[in-house]
């Protein structure tokens, strides 16, 4: 498939959680080759990191966004097999929840698919929780 993603676009939002921060990120031709699943070094030890640190280290890196994350689950077989037992977290879009803070959104794969997720920037980020990078 050669399926091209427009990371410009605002992503979708509601009432309840608005998005905080965006990072555009152009129009992308999809290629799971160039995608970087990256662990921080304190990941890589097999420690959590603090999603908020974990935020900040990435500042500068060339993070996905939720237009990719939307993407790849209307589209399933777009997404690696050897991404299975991660989850994939897209940076490149900061939520906030009108009353509990800021998160990011991600995927896993469950019960015979990926299915959508979100972690709160409060909690920890363990050694399965991959940024998803674009190496292209």
């Amino acid at each position: 498939m050669n399926e091209v993603i427009d990371c410009d676009t605002v992503p979708l939002s509601t009432e309840e959680w608005s998005i905080e921060e965006h990072h555009k990120g152009g129009m992308i031709k999809w290629d799971a080759m160039k995608v970087e699943l990256y662990l921080h070094d304190v990941q890589k030890r097999g420690a959590p990191i603090n999603g908020n640190r974990l935020c900040k280290e990435l500042r500068g890196k060339s993070v996905l966004n939720a237009n990719v994350l939307s993407c790849l689950l209307k589209n399933q077989p777009l997404v690696p097999k050897n991404w299975r037992g991660k989850e994939i977290f897209f940076f490149g879009t900061v939520y906030r929840h009108r009353t509990r803070g800021l998160y990011v959104r991600g995927m896993r794969y469950r019960y015979g698919g990926w299915r959508a997720k979100r972690r709160w920037l409060i909690d920890r980020f363990g050694d399965r929780a991959c940024t998803a990078l674009w190496a292209g």
